[in-house]
Formats: structure tokens, C-alpha cells, sequence
């Protein structure tokens, strides 16, 4: 009977302990319950989000945002993220502290006290399309969009599926002579329903009101386009220039090599050794035996330790300022997930799994999703 009942605790343990596991058999991974506080479990959620978006190769290279200057050269990818509000972000938690029956209604409303033009906008999420560039595209943090639409697994960010996203995009309109609603909801391809909606239900309107048309853009006349085309074209060139000097020493890490060995397969454009087609390889190859030491390029704490397709054995570990490096093709592992490493501590053994044709490791460098050339980042 003593060992019937042992048999049904180890049955138990067994299968309580799978329950915050991350299985990525499939290439995929999955969000488990289990947290005690809002800050863990959006952490755990971007982590579990920013490891399904993790792909080796690049089919799609219309996606990548190439550095201009070295495209063909070593493929430099630059990643800004200006567009991160950490008051937004406290006023998710704040308001997500006590989920509700309401709490959508409650994070607008509470967005809204600070900035009136907070309104929702629907997206339908397209084809490589992930939670960091949906952010970027509206000028968000990606936070905000996870808590507003309870995400918890990939599955909910994947393509045809639609989600909300608070946001304030849109113009402010000054009421001119003769003006009517519905025709400046018309010029501006608003919904005339939205912008009642959005202006209080105003019908009449008044020389001079200012009225604030959701998702509207500004429309330029095209002589004044072709007259500020150039000038345009030349101040974001520079300050875009200028933008990624400073995106590339965010925070000032400088990467360790994680181990010493010739570089097979640069980080960029390549043709791919295995399919032959021509894709944008994200990381770097670096020659190395099996069994060869791999070491953390930079201190952080282990994200993931596990199998993900075409990786094989892969430890992400994630850095200060959202960075973080990836190692696959491992052999075996020497840490765990949620390991806090040092810069140098060893973390793996180099092998040859997953999608490999010969012993080495694929390191990556990247800025949440984005991959950065590692050649610029290393020292």
C-alpha cells in the first residue's frame, strides 16, 4: 500500500513539474500559469514571445532593415527603440495589478486621463509580422500590447489573427469655415462613427474646435511634397545615420567571442549550405570540434535551455537593455534555465544539432527580435 501511495506522489510531482515546463518540440514554445506577480509574468510572457520569434535564417528579406551602407558587405542590422514610454508601461501594471471582467475598458480609460487621443485600433497581424515591429509600427511598447490582449501563448500572434492596440495615432484638425464632420472624416479616411465617437458624438461643429481624428495621417499637397522631397529625404538620412551609431553602443555592451574559432558563415546575405536558396542568415558561424567550451559573450540570465528546430540544443541568455545572445548546435548544456551567468562563465558545449552540416556554433546577437551583426558588437 506505502508503495502505491509513493508511486501516486511521484506520478503527481512528475506531472506538476510538466506544467511549467516550456516544450519546443515543434519549434514553438509555450506559455504555462503559475506566477505570484504581474512583473514575472509579463517577463516570463516577452521571454516565451521573443524565443518563438527566433529563426535562424531569414526567408522573407524584404522583412530585414539593412544598415545602407553594408548591406551586401556583413548585412548590419540596426535596431532603435526610442519609441519605448516607461510611463505607459507603469500604467499597464498599475491598472492589470487586479485583473477584472473590464480591464481593457480600465487600461483606456487610464491612458486616456494622461493623453486623451489613446483610442484602439484593430490590426490584423500579417505574415512575419511579430509583437515588437506591430510596437514599433505604432509607436508603443510592446507591453501594452501584450497586457491589453491577455496574450499568453505565440498562438495568439499569429497571422489573420486580429488584436487591439492602444495607441495615439492619429491628427488634430483645427475647424475651419464651411468644415462639416463627415466630409473631414471623409478627406481623412476616418469613419464618420469613429470620429463622433472619438469627438464626443459632436455633430455641430465649430470655426476653430479642435477635433482629434483616430489612425488619420496628414495629407501632404503634392507640390509641397515634390517641393520638401530632397530636403525631407537628407535630414532622415542623417538623423537616421546618427540614430544608429547611438542604437548600436546602447547601453555600451561590448560582447566577449564566446569561443575562438575561424568564422564559416558571416552574418547576412548567404546561400544556404543545406536548401542551396538565398537567405538572410542571422547570427555567425564559428568553427569549433564537438565538445569545445562555449562561454557567455556577456553576463545575463538564461532564458531558454532546450531544443528549438533547425537550432537543436540552443541557450538563449538575456542581457541588460533587452539584448540577448543565442548559442546552438550544442552538444550539451553545463547551465539551466533562469541561471544568472557571468561574462565568461561557461554555459555549453559546442556541437552539431539541428540543421548543421559539421561541427560548430551558431551565435547570434540580437536587440529584442532584431538580430544585430555580431562583428560590430564583439570585441
Amino acid at each position: 500500500m506505502k508503495d502505491k501511495v509513493m508511486l501516486l506522489y511521484i506520478i503527481l510531482a512528475v506531472f506538476s513539474a510538466s506544467c511549467f515546463t516550456l516544450f519546443a518540440a515543434t519549434g514553438s514554445v509555450y506559455l504555462v500559469e503559475g506566477f505570484d506577480s504581474l512583473d514575472g509574468q509579463l517577463q516570463y510572457v516577452e521571454d516565451t514571445l521573443l524565443i518563438d520569434t527566433l529563426e535562424m535564417n531569414s526567408e522573407d528579406v524584404n522583412r530585414v532593415v539593412h544598415d545602407e551602407d553594408q548591406v551586401e558587405a556583413n548585412g548590419s542590422i540596426i535596431y532603435d527603440d526610442n519609441f519605448i514610454d516607461n510611463d505607459e508601461v507603469e500604467t499597464i501594471k498599475k491598472v492589470s495589478v487586479s485583473p477584472q471582467k473590464n480591464s481593457k475598458k480600465e487600461i483606456l480609460k487610464e491612458l486616456q486621463r494622461k493623453d486623451y487621443r489613446w483610442h484602439v485600433s484593430e490590426h490584423t497581424i500579417k505574415e512575419g509580422e511579430n509583437i515588437w515591429n506591430i510596437a514599433r509600427k505604432y509607436g508603443v511598447s510592446h507591453t501594452i500590447i501584450i497586457t491589453y490582449n491577455n496574450i499568453t501563448t505565440p498562438d495568439k500572434i499569429r497571422p489573420c489573427n486580429k488584436i487591439g492596440v492602444p495607441n495615439k495615432r492619429g491628427i488634430e484638425y483645427d475647424v475651419k469655415k464651411g468644415d462639416t464632420l463627415s466630409e473631414i472624416a471623409l478627406t481623412y479616411k476616418v469613419p464618420l462613427k469613429k470620429a463622433k465617437e472619438f469627438n464626443k458624438n459632436r455633430s455641430n461643429i465649430k470655426i476653430g474646435q479642435k477635433l482629434f481624428l483616430p489612425d488619420a495621417t496628414k495629407i501632404v499637397p503634392k507640390t509641397e511634397a515634390v517641393k520638401t522631397d530632397s530636403h525631407a529625404v537628407a535630414s532622415v538620412s542623417k538623423s537616421t545615420d546618427n540614430r544608429k551609431r547611438a542604437a548600436v553602443n546602447s547601453g555600451g555592451l561590448i560582447f566577449n567571442w564566446p569561443l575562438h574559432g575561424a568564422i564559416t558563415s558571416s552574418f547576412g546575405m548567404r546561400r544556404h549550405p543545406i536548401t542551396g536558396n538565398r537567405q538572410f542568415h542571422n547570427g555567425i558561424d564559428i568553427r569549433a570540434g564537438i565538445n569545445t567550451t562555449v562561454r557567455a559573450a556577456e553576463a545575463g540570465q538564461v532564458i531558454y535551455n532546450g531544443w528549438k528546430d533547425g537550432y537543436g540544443k540552443m541557450i538563449v541568455v538575456k542581457h541588460k537593455n533587452n539584448y540577448i545572445t543565442v548559442y546552438a548546435h550544442l552538444n550539451d548544456y553545463v547551465v539551466k534555465n533562469n541561471d544568472k551567468v557571468k561574462k565568461g562563465e561557461r554555459i555549453g558545449l559546442s556541437g552539431n544539432t539541428g540543421l548543421s552540416t559539421g561541427p560548430h556554433l551558431h551565435f547570434e546577437i540580437r536587440k529584442y527580435e532584431t538580430p544585430l551583426n555580431p562583428a560590430r558588437m564583439i570585441k
